[in-house]
């Protein structure tokens, strides 16, 4: 290989000592963050994911995001992936949002899912999305949901980061190397069942923290708050 193409494969590699650590490698999506602040962030998915069932649930996340993303001002807003970025536009654009999702069917699926939440997290950045309706509200939904997604390989959290994953290709966020292992994202249906669906669950999680814009060096407010909530409702939330 001639010194001007190695230049240019290793360009976007940090080189420390001798070696040089490819993109996905920079990345440490460690216990603490996962838990304490992408959990939070992106438990709109899994709420989706969870009441619907994957095929179901991804489609309604595209839509919100879809939706999300044609009302905004692309300049100024990040794509959409988190529970804040979602929560972040004004008041008409929430509307405008919700009146979009009613159009296209999407509402009535998306508020069942949100409904826990919604209630026992009044002031989650989302709660423009329904008025909860407390007989079908039970804490136990919350609490399963998060005892499946403690573990950051587990398939409910890998399919969580592969519905965000898949929101900003959908959305021309996210581009993909046709010489890495998500260059065959399909695959991922299998997991954990083939190798390949493993290696590109291990690429995800690598990339989660970078290409999902979670700087879990300064957690946001709502992670912030859905933890203390969560103490509040039951002294051992959150307890895995």
């Amino acid at each position: 290989m001639s010194k001007q193409k190695t230049k240019e494969v290793l360009s976007d590699h940090k080189r420390i000592g001798k070696k040089f650590i490819p993109p996905l490698m920079q990345l440490n999506l460690n216990e603490t963050n996962w838990i304490q602040d992408m959990i939070p962030e992106l438990l709109w998915i899994g709420l989706l994911n969870k009441k619907h069932g994957l095929k179901v649930g991804t489609e309604l996340a595209v839509d919100i995001a879809k939706c999300w993303w044609d009302i905004v001002d692309k300049k100024k807003q990040p794509p959409i992936y988190t529970i804040s970025n979602i929560g972040s536009i004004k008041k008409e654009m929430q509307e405008k949002l919700l009146g979009l999702l009613e159009s296209n069917g999407s509402l009535h699926l998306i508020n069942e899912a949100f409904n826990p939440l919604l209630y026992f997290y009044p002031k989650c950045p989302i709660s423009f999305f329904s008025s909860p309706d407390k007989s079908d509200c039970s804490i136990g939904e919350i609490k399963d949901l998060l005892t499946e997604v403690f573990d950051k390989t587990s398939v409910q959290s890998t399919f969580i980061l592969a519905t965000a994953f898949y929101i900003g290709c959908v959305l021309g966020r996210i581009k993909i190397n046709k010489n890495l292992p998500l260059a065959n994202f399909p695959e991922i249906e299998k997991y954990p069942k083939t190798e390949l669906s493993r290696e590109i669950a291990g690429s995800l999680r690598a990339m989660a923290t970078g290409s999902l814009g979670i700087d879990a060096t300064n957690p946001t407010e709502w992670s912030n708050y859905f933890w203390k909530r969560g103490r509040e409702i039951e002294p051992c939330f959150g307890e895995g």
